[in-house]
């Protein structure tokens, strides 16, 4: 079956693994409460919005790079700014 044996393999020794948790510890399934996890919902919202902040932050320079000086440049400055930053 070449490379498909590795992908049945990996879902099969899961789909056991979890068939045996459920078979010797079974616990129901339930709705969370909006007002139980209101919380931890919002800290996820603020981490979102922080990181998707320091994407943009971090990766502004290389869109007024690319605007201003063209494709070719933007590609020596980040050569040149991976080679800076890994020293």
């Amino acid at each position: 079956m070449g490379y498909w044996a590795l992908i049945l393999g990996q879902l099969t020794g899961i789909s056991v693994g979890t068939v045996v948790m459920i078979w010797r510890d079974p616990r129901g399934f339930s709705i969370p409460r909006l007002s139980e996890i209101h919380d931890a919902v919002r800290l996820s919202y603020h981490l979102v919005v922080a990181r998707c902040a320091w994407y943009a932050y971090s990766n502004s320079d290389y869109v007024v790079v690319g605007r201003r000086l063209g494709s070719d440049d933007l590609g020596a400055y980040t050569l040149a700014f991976n080679v800076a930053s890994a020293l």
